[in-house]
């Protein structure tokens, strides 16, 4: 059995009472009996139009040393469900991903800390090699010339049209067509939206079709120099619209459509590269909120960083067991998911990409995975991330948090949802 080493990566199953009796002794005083903690998960995938469900995962049940201890097999589902066996500490999830049709990639998720119970999220895995179907439909905007000839067109990333006609794509996971005029000079901005049906190769607009009214944004809180993208989330979760641009101390025109959509976000970025130990680091803090109907933008705020991170992540190297320490970073945060990709010259494993979701503090142990994966040790490490996350006000125990945020996949349609991912490459052979 080898091990695979670390060295460079959710929630809640309530344990409920049952009283029992019968009716030839009912003064007698009932027996609680605990459920058996449980793990259960629904598998995904991520392509380039959209995320399905994903059967056939492998589960290994590890022991807090990292030892396999029990092996069971999803076969035909996406659902996976069982109690967690006697003395088991973390679990992994085995899958496959792919970028390419010619290479398959070994995708591992473990989960740290499960022996009281967890309903995990983002057990996601992906497969770029489809090409979405999509279809070209043309916008035809030669209406508005005898009564708009002044407005400018915006397509649905808020970017103004050089004409009268606009060429876009009808795909899964696009199902609308989004544009907005504006008169130079003013801030009114007024919006249309319309279903793309499955035998549309035309949509004409008019000027009446623009009847839904914009609402400026206050992004005076934001901090300056940092990226921003505001969306407009339709039904299904379909973005409607998405309009991105840095803050600068100029005056920006950044607007919601709240009658077109059912919820608006703005999340703001910023980023910058950070040096130590002879390593390069790609850092940035991010937060996600809600905008209301009034466009006002407040309590979002970066979440803080240390240089104590980047130690954290330069200590992977060279290392069998890794210990990290967050905890104290910042209030709002919750759990580090780590990232490692590893590749293998003249072996059979050609490249694992690993996760592991843990806590802000834990060890995330040497892990060995029976039969079903042997990786030779002389890996390469390509590249880590780690995404230090949390939702503000969310709670603070693991099993708890991983039960409240259950079913959410895209935490840029959250509110009060921070982040510090920091990126670093490897060059090293070990």
């Amino acid at each position: 059995m080898k091990q695979f080493f670390y060295s460079p990566v959710f929630a809640g199953l309530a344990i409920f009472l049952s009283g029992c009796g019968d009716s030839s002794n009912d003064n007698k005083p009932q027996v609680r009996i605990a459920e058996k903690p449980t793990l259960s998960f629904t598998a995904q995938q991520f392509t380039r139009c959209g995320i399905k469900d994903y059967a056939g995962t492998t589960v290994i049940f590890h022991d807090e040393t990292g030892q396999a201890i029990a092996t069971f097999e999803a076969h035909n589902t996406a659902q996976f469900t069982q109690e967690i066996p006697t003395g088991a500490k973390h679990v992994s999830i085995l899958g496959e991903n792919a970028v390419f049709e010619t290479e398959k990639i070994t995708g591992v998720i473990t989960a740290l800390d499960i022996s009281k119970g967890a309903k995990l999220s983002n057990v996601m895995f992906y497969d770029l090699t489809d090409s979405c179907e999509c279809r070209s439909v043309t916008a035809d905007f030669t209406a508005l010339k005898a009564t708009h000839s002044d407005f400018y067109i915006f397509d649905s990333n808020l970017n103004p049209l050089s004409d009268y006609h606009d060429e876009l794509k009808a795909c899964q996971n696009k199902r609308s067509a989004f544009y907005a005029i504006k008169l130079p000079g003013y801030e009114d901005v007024l919006a249309t939206v319309s279903d793309i049906s499955a035998d549309d190769n035309e949509i004409i607009f008019s000027g009446s079709d623009f009847s839904h009214e914009g609402v400026k944004l206050d992004i005076n809180a934001l901090p300056l120099d940092s990226r921003y993208t505001v969306r407009g989330v339709g039904e299904s979760d379909q973005v409607i619209y998405s309009q991105s641009s840095s803050v600068s101390a100029s005056d920006e025109q950044v607007y919601t459509f709240p009658s077109i959509t059912n919820e608006n976000y703005i999340s703001i970025a910023k980023s910058g590269i950070e040096e130590l130990d002879n390593l390069s680091f790609y850092v940035v803090s991010g937060s996600v909120a809600k905008v209301d109907e009034t466009g006002i933008v407040t309590g979002i705020s970066l979440p803080n960083q240390s240089m104590g991170m980047l130690e954290t992540v330069s200590n992977i190297f060279g290392r069998g067991t890794l210990e990290y320490d967050f905890s104290k970073l910042d209030s709002r945060l919750r759990v580090a998911h780590w990232r490692f990709e590893y590749q293998w010259i003249d072996s059979d494993v050609n490249r694992v990409d690993w996760e592991v979701q843990g806590a802000l503090q834990a060890t995330i142990p040497k892990l060995s995975f029976g039969d079903i994966l042997t990786v030779p040790e002389d890996r390469h490490t390509e590249s880590v991330k780690v995404v230090i996350s949390g939702h503000e006000g969310a709670p603070l125990d693991l099993k708890e948090y991983r039960a409240s945020i259950n079913g959410n996949t895209d935490f840029t349609h959250s509110d009060k949802y921070h982040f510090v991912r920091i990126e670093a490459t490897n060059v090293v052979t070990h």
